[in-house]
């Protein structure tokens, strides 16, 4: 994990073996682009106030949220992408895991401490050692990811050593996962799909493969899109061929028509379910989600920078998305309160682009404070 930020490897290092043909700054600039998106999409999902009632017609809305589950499967990517091009340092990386933990243990009392403040919620020391533990969402439930993460990390030098020196082994574990992941979903919606076409409209949620899941109990998919990164990562070169010629524009077709096709399943499923079902939160695990990161994380690649300004914005959003991921939720609140009793502001904000406006602001808010709480001496070491 590098710095501040959720990815692992820093993309200002040297990159290695000689025959990476991408140049060390272009990779720097789409990995950065990478997770600067990603944090965005992660910011706008948890504060959207636009309206995505796909059945009263708020369909653009809902695609657009649609296209926002590729936000946490971004940062898995990624992390796999940095992880699996250099030799494993067992040493190095047990430090950084457990460096993850203390963080995460500790923003996880530190968040609905400070949250209580604001809400003035009152809580009692049980309540407030109950959310940080088990979370409570719009508060600290974004660090289910840290947990995951370091899941993936657990796991990881047993993983590293397959890739090295049993690239079919390696093969053969990414196939499954995404099997037991992606393949299980796409069970449920077939499932779903007959059974309404029988006139028995349910929606399937189902572990098919039962007791023989490995990953049950886990968030699945995250290892699917780590180990995914480390296949990109050995396919580089050719990926940075094909992003500069007419691929690219099969890579843009893809996610047009992958959102449509999730639209199209998100609207079936709140029908059949009677009730909002989430894009982001439901749809990690979905085919359409893994084909819209894929096909963002290649096209990121034919990115070479945006001017001087938007270079350094986007680099430092990138190193430091691990503590905008901590407080941008203490952020987003605060920011609430300010706003809300305003008619304009609030007016503003439900509306799409008054969405994105205010995931902007949380988002310089928040790296200006994770920039900040870097240099205080010990706090660095847990953003």
């Amino acid at each position: 994990m590098r710095g501040g930020t959720v990815s692992t490897e820093g993309a200002k290092e040297e990159h290695g073996p000689k025959q990476v043909a991408v140049s060390a700054s272009r990779h720097l600039r789409y990995i950065d682009l990478d997770e600067a998106v990603a944090m965005l999409f992660v910011i706008l999902y948890h504060s959207r106030r636009y309206p995505v009632d796909i059945l009263e017609g708020d369909v653009f809305g809902y695609s657009v949220t649609c296209f926002l589950s590729t936000c946490v499967p971004i940062f898995f990517l990624v992390n796999g992408y940095l992880l699996f091009r250099k030799e494993l340092d067992l040493r190095k990386h047990a430090k950084k895991t457990l460096r993850l933990c203390l963080a995460t243990i500790a923003w996880g009392f530190i968040i609905p401490v400070i949250m209580n403040l604001l809400t003035g919620s009152n809580l009692g020391v049980r309540e407030i050692f109950d959310i940080g533990w088990n979370y409570k969402s719009g508060w600290n439930n974004q660090l289910w990811f840290m947990g995951a993460l370091v899941c993936i990390y657990l796991l990881y030098p047993l993983i590293k050593a397959a890739y090295d020196t049993n690239r079919k082994a390696f093969y053969c574990f990414t196939v499954v996962c995404m099997v037991l992941t992606f393949g299980n979903d796409l069970l449920n919606e077939v499932g779903s799909i007959i059974l309404a076409l029988f006139g028995q409209a349910q929606l399937l949620d189902i572990n098919f493969f039962g007791n023989f899941n490995v990953l049950r109990g886990l968030y699945g998919f995250s290892f699917s899109y780590f180990c995914l990164g480390g296949l990109l990562w050995s396919k580089q070169e050719v990926l940075a061929r094909m992003v500069q010629g007419k691929a690219r524009l099969g890579f843009a077709g893809l996610i047009v028509a992958s959102t449509v096709l999730m639209t199209l399943w998100g609207g079936f499923a709140t029908a059949v379910k009677g009730d909002y079902w989430d894009p982001v939160w439901n749809g990690y695990g979905t085919i359409y989600t893994l084909c819209n990161t894929l096909a963002f994380f290649v096209l990121a690649m034919s990115y070479e920078g945006g001017g001087r300004c938007l270079e350094r914005v986007v680099s430092l959003v990138s190193g430091n998305t691990l503590g905008i991921m901590f407080v941008h939720n203490i952020v987003i609140t605060g920011l609430n309160l300010l706003i809300w009793g305003n008619e304009f502001f609030s007016a503003f904000v439900a509306s799409f682009l008054g969405s994105v406006s205010f995931a902007v602001v949380v988002l310089a808010i928040s790296t200006a404070i994770t920039v900040g709480l870097k240099k205080i001496p010990v706090v660095r070491q847990i953003v």
